[in-house]
């Protein structure tokens, strides 16, 4: 049922947040894509949630040194963003952005490739969402407005995987 597969999708997220923090990014990485298995399947309309567990996927295959996992799952929480109307979400956009150009910056600086099609292409089925309706995202080397000092201050105070995941901005 909806109820029991949402309680264990939390128990997931929680479990795999403590991962996270305690530098076990990979045994986190297992459990944050149980949750998008489980969001897939019983919250596909859930932009918001989504987003958290995108984002959080992101955070942990960044932390485990795959940057171009990372921006793949990165820009697919972006994407999602787009979608949502979850609160604060101009911050949580400009926050997930700032991780995007982090690691393009990061990639171009170690003579990676900007061009993270492979990783995209890998992750296509968990990537897809069901019912894409964002906007079209830019082009890689155009860049956003820098979002405002309050923003980018409320950004920064949140940790990586956690960002998107306050209990209050996504309570059903």
């Amino acid at each position: 049922t909806l109820s029991s597969s949402s309680a264990a999708s939390d128990v997931y997220k929680r479990q795999g947040l403590k991962l996270y923090a305690a530098e076990r990014p990979s045994d986190a990485l297992v459990l944050f894509k149980q949750v998008l298995s489980f969001n897939r399947k019983y919250r596909p309309s859930d932009a918001a949630v989504l987003a958290t567990t995108l984002n959080n996927i992101g955070a942990a295959h960044e932390r485990c040194g795959q940057p171009d996992d990372a921006v793949a799952y990165f820009r697919a929480a972006a994407d999602a963003l787009e979608r949502s109307t979850v609160p604060n979400k101009e911050a949580r956009l400009a926050h997930v952005r700032q991780r995007l150009a982090a690691l393009h910056r990061k990639l171009a600086s170690n003579g990676g490739a900007a061009d993270v099609q492979p990783a995209a292409r890998a992750h296509a089925p968990e990537l897809a969402l069901a019912h894409s309706t964002s906007p079209p995202r830019q082009e890689s080397g155009a860049r956003a407005a820098p979002p405002p000092p309050e923003t980018r201050a409320a950004a920064s105070a949140e940790s990586d995987a956690e960002l998107l995941s306050d209990e209050r901005e996504v309570a059903e």
